[in-house]
C-alpha cells in the first residue's frame, strides 16, 4: 500500500465527517444560542480567550493564526507521562521519543530537536521563555491550558519559533479556594499522585487580595515495561517491515523487531513542584511570584533495541533537573495593559558512566536562561497596539569527569547567547468586525559568545552581533456567519550556535600538522518567509468548527559545513611555522522547502441540536506535501593560498565555491500525521473518549548500518478513556493506551511501551 493511498484513507474519514455535518447538521448549526445543560437557561457559547498569537488576550475567532487549544477537557483525558505525549496524541506535533524521559517536537515539517539551545519550536511558560530544551521535562501537571502556535512568530517572540510555538498556560485561581486530589495506579508497577490547589486567602473591602497556587506530582515506574507484540493497525495502514534505502534507491527491507519483549533499564521516578503567591493592589494592578522544579534521579535509559545484547550503544543512567521561577506586575490601568516580567530557568543533566553499581558523574550539562519583558497593551484607532522590550540570555555550560573528582575537557566549548528587542503589533478591525487583520514587526540585537572553557585550551573566546528584523501580518474576513477565510505571511529566524560564527578550535595531528575549526565571523542566522491561508467554518453554538488551510515555507541561509583541504606538500603554515592540514568552517550554503496542508475540524451534534450532553467528533491532521532540505556540493579551490605563510584560518574561507544541490526529505518528519476520534460526556456523570493517531512513513538515518537511511513504516495507534462521577467530588477514570498493543516507535530501535491500563481516581474539595 503506498503512503499517497494511506493518507487519502485518513484523509477520507475527516472529509466524509464534513460531508455529513454539511448535510445533516446545517440547519442546526445556524442556532445562535444553545440551552445551557446545566441550568435550562439560553446561553452564548463563546470561543475561547487566547494569549500566544497576540501576547495580550485575544478572542480566538478574530485571530488569523492556525491555533490549537487543548483545553482542560482534552488534557483530563489524555494519559501522558511528558508534553510529547500529550502534543504527539491532540496537536498532530512530529516527535523525537526515547525512553528515559528524553523527547523533542516539531511542527509544520520542521525536524523535531531534543537538544541545543538553537531550536526551531519555540516553548513558552505563561508567555515567557520556558528553559526547556528537552521537551519531557516540560511540567504540564498544573496546566490551565497548552496553545499550538503554528507558524513563524519571529515578530513577536524572537529567535526559535520559526515551525510555531507552544504556550503552556498555568492556572492562577483567584476565586473562592479550592483544590484537587488525584492518585493513579496501572501497568508496569506505575503510580502518580498529584495534588493542586488555590484560590483568594485574603481579601479587603477595597478589592485587595492576597491570592496562591500549589500544585505537587509524583510519577513512577518501577517495573521495566514491555513492547507492544500486536500489528493490527500497522497491518491496516502499513507494513512489519522498515525499507533501507540509499539517496531514493530502496536497497533492502529490515523485518521490525521486539515484538512483545521486556525492555529493560525503562524504569524511572519524577517529581515537579510548583507554588504561585499573588497579589492585586485594588486599582486593576496585580503582582505575582511563580516558582517551579522538576527532579528526576537515577533515571534509567534504554539502548537501542538491536544492540540488545552488545555494550553498544548501550544503557544508561541519568539525573535530570528543570528550575524556573518568575515575578511580574501587570495588569489593566486606565486604559493600558502593562507587563513586567523577570524569569530565570536552569535545565541541568548529570550522566553517569555505566548503569551499574559503582557508577559516578562523568558528564553535566546547564543551561541558564534568564530575562526581562516590558510590553504594553493599549487601544489606537480601530484597534489596540502591543509593543514592548525583550532582554533575553541563554548560557550552556558543560563538564567532564574521567573518575571521580578528576576534570577532563568537555566535548563541547561553553557558549551563550544574548538578544536584545523591541517589538510592535497593531491589532485591528473594520466593517463592523467582520475583517480583523494584524500587522508587526520585531528588531532582534543578537550575540553570540563562545566562553573561555576549563582544559580547553583550542578554544578561542570570542563575541560577534547581528541584527535581525522580522515583520508579519495577517487578516481574517468573515464572508458570512459561518464562513470565513484567513491569511497570513511571516519572516522568522534561528540564529547560528556560537561556535559556527565565533567559535576556533585548533588541533595538532599525529604529523605535527595542525587543523583548525573556524567559526564564520559573516555566517548570518537561518532565515524563512511563511505564506499561509485557510478556510475557516464555525457555527454560532460552536458545534461545528472546521479549519482547512494551506502553509508554504522556504528556510534560506541553512548553515552547512564546508572543509579545505591541503596537501603536505603545498600546504599553507602559520605565523608560527606550522603546517596546516585543514579547514573547517560554516556558510549559509542551505536551503529548504515545506508545504503542506493541516485540517481541524471539531462536530458536536448534540450540542447543535440543544441536547444536556455532548458527543463530539474531532480531528487534526497535516499533509506534507514537500519537505525538503536542498543542500550544495561545497569545493574548495586553494591554489591560490597553498605555500603561503602566517596563514589564518579565515583566508580559506573565500576559496570556497557552491555546485548543484542535492535534494533529500526533512529526517523524522512524516508524510502526513493524522490524529482524531470521539469523545462523550453527558457533563455531570459519564464521560469516555476514543482517540487515535496515524503517522506516515517518515526517514531517518539508520542507526543500525550507520550507512544508509532507513524509511518507518506507517502505524497507529489508539487509546481510550473512561469516567463515571462517583459522588458529587469524587470521580474514577480508566485509560487504556494503546488498545490493540502495537509495536511502535518514535525513533528505531527506541521501540514504546504496548497497551497499558491505569485507574486514575479524583476528589475535589
Amino acid at each position: 500500500m503506498t503512503e499517497s493511498i494511506r493518507s487519502m484513507r485518513c484523509g477520507l474519514v475527516v472529509a466524509s465527517l464534513l460531508a455529513t455535518t454539511a448535510l445533516v447538521f446545517a440547519p442546526a448549526i445556524k442556532a445562535q444560542v444553545v440551552p445551557s445543560p446545566t441550568s435550562g437557561d439560553s446561553a452564548q457559547i463563546l470561543d475561547p480567550v487566547v494569549t500566544t498569537a497576540a501576547r495580550a488576550p485575544v478572542r480566538s475567532s478574530i485571530t488569523a493564526r492556525r491555533l490549537d487549544v487543548l483545553d482542560q477537557s482534552v488534557l483530563q483525558q489524555t494519559w501522558n507521562t511528558d508534553a510529547a505525549d500529550l502534543l504527539k496524541r491532540e496537536a498532530g506535533a512530529d516527535v523525537i521519543q526515547f525512553g528515559g524521559l528524553l523527547s523533542g517536537i516539531g511542527l509544520r515539517g520542521f525536524r523535531p530537536q531534543y537538544s541545543g539551545i538553537t531550536q526551531r519550536t519555540l516553548i513558552l511558560v505563561d508567555g515567557r521563555p520556558s528553559g526547556v530544551i528537552n521537551a519531557a521535562l516540560l511540567d504540564i501537571g498544573d496546566a490551565e491550558r497548552v496553545e499550538v502556535l503554528r507558524g513563524p512568530a519571529s515578530a513577536l517572540y524572537g529567535s526559535s519559533a520559526m515551525a510555531g510555538v507552544v504556550n503552556v498556560i498555568n492556572r492562577r485561581r483567584t476565586g473562592a479556594l479550592e483544590g484537587t486530589v488525584q492518585a493513579s495506579a496501572g501497568s508496569f508497577g506505575s503510580t502518580e499522585l498529584r495534588l493542586s490547589g488555590g484560590g483568594a486567602i485574603w481579601e479587603s473591602p477595597n478589592g485587595r487580595q492576597i491570592d496562591a497556587d500549589v500544585s505537587l506530582r509524583r510519577v513512577a515506574q518501577t517495573e521495566d515495561y514491555r513492547v507492544g507484540s500486536g500489528d493490527f493497525l500497522r497491518g491496516v495502514v502499513g507494513s512489519d517491515e522498515a525499507v533501507q534505502v540509499s539517496g531514493n534507491e530502496v536497497i533492502g527491507r529490515v523485518p521490525e523487531i521486539g515484538d512483545g519483549a521486556r525492555r529493560g533499564n525503562t524504569t524511572f521516578s519524577q517529581e515537579a513542584a510548583s507554588a504561585r503567591a499573588g497579589f492585586a493592589f485594588g486599582n486593576g494592578l496585580r503582582a505575582d511570584a511563580r516558582v517551579g522544579i522538576f527532579r528526576s534521579d537515577d533515571i534509567e535509559s534504554p539502548g537501542d533495541l538491536h544492540f540488545a545484547d552488545s555494550p553498544f550503544p548501550g544503557n544508561g543512567r541519568k539525573n535530570q533537573r528543570h528550575w524556573n521561577g518568575e515575578m511580574s506586575l501587570g495588569g489593566d490601568y486606565a486604559g493600558h495593559s502593562p507587563l513586567l516580567r523577570a524569569y530565570y530557568a536552569e535545565d541541568a543533566a548529570e550522566y553517569f558512566d555505566s548503569p551499574d553499581d559503582g557508577r559516578f558523574v562523568n558528564y553535566v550539562t546547564d543551561v541558564f536562561t534568564r530575562g526581562v519583558q516590558l510590553q504594553d497593551v493599549f487601544a489606537a484607532g480601530s484597534g489596540t497596539m502591543a509593543v514592548g522590550m525583550d532582554f533575553g540570555r541563554t548560557d550552556a555550560d558543560s563538564r567532564r569527569l574521567t573518575a571521580p573528582a578528576t576534570v577532563a575537557p568537555p566535548y563541547s566549548p561553553n557558549a551563550a547567547v544574548t538578544s536584545l528587542a523591541a517589538f510592535g503589533e497593531w491589532r485591528w478591525s473594520a466593517l463592523g468586525g467582520r475583517v480583523n487583520g494584524a500587522v508587526g514587526a520585531r528588531a532582534d540585537r543578537v550575540s553570540l559568545e563562545l566562553k573561555e572553557t576549563v582544559l580547553r585550551p583550542d578554544v578561542t573566546p570570542g563575541t560577534e552581533h547581528f541584527i535581525e528584523l522580522n515583520p508579519s501580518a495577517s487578516l481574517l474576513a468573515r464572508l458570512s456567519p459561518l464562513m470565513s477565510i484567513r491569511t497570513s505571511i511571516g519572516s522568522a529566524f534561528v540564529a547560528p550556535d556560537a561556535f559556527a560564527r565565533a567559535g576556533l578550535t585548533t588541533t595538532t595531528n599525529a604529523d605535527g600538522s595542525v587543523a583548525f575549526a573556524a567559526g564564520n565571523p559573516d555566517i548570518s542566522a537561518e532565515r524563512s518567509v511563511t505564506v499561509d491561508g485557510g478556510l475557516v467554518l464555525a457555527s454560532g453554538t460552536r458545534a461545528l468548527s472546521l479549519d482547512v488551510g494551506y502553509f508554504h515555507t522556504r528556510v534560506s541561509d541553512r548553515i552547512t559545513p564546508a572543509v579545505a583541504s591541503f596537501n603536505p606538500e603545498s600546504a599553507p603554515t602559520t605565523a608560527s611555522g606550522q603546517r596546516v592540514s585543514r579547514v573547517e568552517t560554516r556558510v549559509n550554503a542551505a536551503s529548504a522547502l515545506l508545504e503542506g496542508i493541516e485540517t481541524r475540524l471539531t462536530w458536536d451534534p448534540a450540542l447543535a441540536a440543544g441536547r444536556g450532553w455532548s458527543l463530539q467528533l474531532f480531528a487534526n491532521g497535516t499533509w506534507m506535501l514537500t519537505a525538503e532540505e536542498r543542500v550544495p556540493l561545497v569545493t574548495a579551490d586553494v591554489s591560490s593560498i597553498e605555500n603561503s605563510t602566517s596563514f589564518t584560518p579565515e583566508q580559506a574561507f573565500s576559496a570556497f565555491s557552491f555546485g548543484s544541490r542535492t535534494s533529500s526529505r526533512v529526517k523524522n518528519v512524516a508524510r502526513s500525521t493524522v490524529s482524531g476520534g470521539v469523545a462523550f460526556d453527558d457533563l455531570d456523570r459519564f464521560r469516555a473518549r476514543l482517540s487515535a493517531r496515524y503517522v506516515g512513513e517518515r526517514r531517518d538515518l539508520d542507526f543500525v548500518t550507520f550507512m544508509n537511511d532507513v524509511l518507518y513504516p506507517a502505524s497507529m495507534v489508539a487509546d481510550l478513556s473512561a469516567g463515571v462521577r462517583l459522588t458529587r467530588n469524587v470521580r474514577a477514570d480508566l485509560f487504556v493506551t494503546n488498545i490493540t498493543d502495537e509495536n511502535y516507535y518514535e525513533v528505531r530501535g527506541y521501540n514504546l511501551p504496548g497497551r497499558a491500563f491505569s485507574l486514575r481516581l479524583t476528589a475535589e474539595f
